[in-house]
């Protein structure tokens, strides 16, 4: 878990076979324990007040993404990586677990961008 609190907003996001799938727009941490219920988010450069901890989760389905329920509940428990990969293509997430690395600017992958849950 160390490493994966080093990834930040705007961080280059590459899949398994070291392309750019885009770059981080936003982490959302999940319940490491089942017993204790909460999950916690970090975003880059945002106060981390509840009100704005709420905001963010809150936001990230309500912007016109239109996930099943159970990925949405998978992605809410295990965390993820949301990837904005351009104006022309839909934005990409990545279950935690799928993050192999993080180096100083660059989040790297298990996965093929291609195999992303696409929002």
């Amino acid at each position: 878990m160390t490493e994966l609190t080093r990834i930040k907003e705007g961080m280059t996001v590459l899949d398994v076979h070291g392309d750019k799938v885009g770059t981080v727009k936003f982490v959302k941490f999940g319940d490491e324990d089942p017993n204790h219920p909460g999950p916690e988010t970090v975003t880059a450069d945002v106060d981390t007040t509840p009100d704005n901890i709420i905001e963010e989760v809150a936001a990230v389905f309500r912007d016109g993404t239109e996930l099943p329920e159970t990925i949405r509940k998978r992605l809410v428990r295990y965390g993820y990586v949301r990837i904005d990969t351009g104006l022309l293509s839909a934005d990409r997430f990545a279950i935690l677990d799928q993050v192999v690395s993080v180096t100083n600017d660059e989040v790297h992958l298990t996965a093929d961008g291609e195999e992303l849950v696409k929002a």
